[in-house]
């Protein structure tokens, strides 16, 4: 029987080294990869609830603008009922005392308190913002129920069975995390899209406010100088 030659043992002792390496240095990376998908994807779940709490926010501050508007109606309309009677008193004040003043005092027109009637900020889906996302899964979470798939195996049959379970694991835990992280993002986007579309209704809102306080205002006024009058103050 022919003997073998050495360097040729030595050749194939050198292989499997390389081989062995090869392994360990494509495990080393996936688990790199999955620190790295990890951490990311714990950020943008701190940041998708951060987004909740300001989208939040932006609701309740909503709700204190239509509370505004809510008493300017009252307001408006107490100051409609006062010019009315003034105009009662400037009748009465430009009459000789025995003559009759006709027309009659204006009813009150006071308009019930309606709901402003606006949504809630939704995403294009309809979900409200400020409520937690059952797309959001805790990093972590694997997605198939926990079933290993040993072909996402990123080492060939030359490693051991053990090396192989364990590339598949952080493959699928990987696959996971991107597959949330991709969740989240989308999430996020949407709220903040919502996020904008309620900061312009504010503001739109806010400005109908300012000039419904600075006409009232301007009224008060008004009606403050022509009861001087009346008074002779």
């Amino acid at each position: 029987m022919p003997e073998i030659d050495n360097s040729l043992r030595l050749n194939v002792a050198d292989g499997e080294d390389d081989l062995d390496a090869l392994v360990s240095e494509t495990i080393n990376t996936q688990q790199e990869s999955v620190d790295v998908s990890g951490r990311a994807l714990k950020k943008a779940l701190e940041v998708e609830q951060l987004g909740i709490s300001n989208a939040s926010k932006l609701h309740q501050q909503g709700e204190q603008f239509n509370n505004m508007e809510h008493k300017l109606d009252s307001v408006e309309t107490h100051i409609s009922n006062s010019k009315s009677k003034m105009g009662v008193l400037d009748k009465l004040a430009n009459r000789p005392f025995w003559m009759p003043v006709f027309g009659q005092n204006v009813a009150d027109k006071s308009l019930p308190v309606q709901p402003n009637g606006k949504p809630i900020p939704t995403n294009p889906d309809g979900v409200p913002l400020w409520k937690p996302r059952n797309a959001s899964l805790p990093p972590g979470t694997v997605l198939n129920n926990g079933l290993l798939d040993t072909s996402q195996s990123k080492v060939g049959d030359w490693a051991t069975e053990e090396q192989r379970m364990q590339s598949a694991k952080m493959e699928q835990q990987i696959n996971s995390n991107l597959t949330q992280l991709s969740g989240v993002l989308g999430n996020v986007k949407d709220i903040a899209l919502g996020m904008n579309q309620t900061i312009k209704d504010h503001n739109a809102q806010l400005g109908v406010i300012t000039d419904r306080v600075e006409t009232g205002s301007a009224n008060v006024e008004r009606m403050n100088a022509k009861l001087k009058k009346q008074h002779g103050v």
